[in-house]
């Protein structure tokens, strides 16, 4: 899955995003207005995971295989 993370309105991200829907990619868009509500870290005797809910919905880190920074920030 590939993690973007951008502004609300940026144009040149959803043009990628289009391509990323065309070629049927697996991607989140995650906008620097969206609310990272918690931050929760497993961990057991093979595993760590890292998950991030995010507008109420949950986030594996270990399926991000990669990271587009656009612009903007997130808090």
């Amino acid at each position: 899955m590939i993690a973007i993370i951008s502004t609300n309105m940026d144009q040149s991200t959803s043009d990628v995003i289009d391509w990323l829907l065309f070629y049927q990619k697996d991607f989140i868009r995650i906008n620097e207005t969206d609310e990272i509500r918690g931050c929760n870290v497993n961990v057991d005797n093979k595993n760590v995971s890292v998950i991030l809910n995010i507008n109420g919905k949950d986030l594996n880190l270990s399926e991000i295989d990669s990271i587009w920074f656009r612009r903007g920030h997130l808090f």
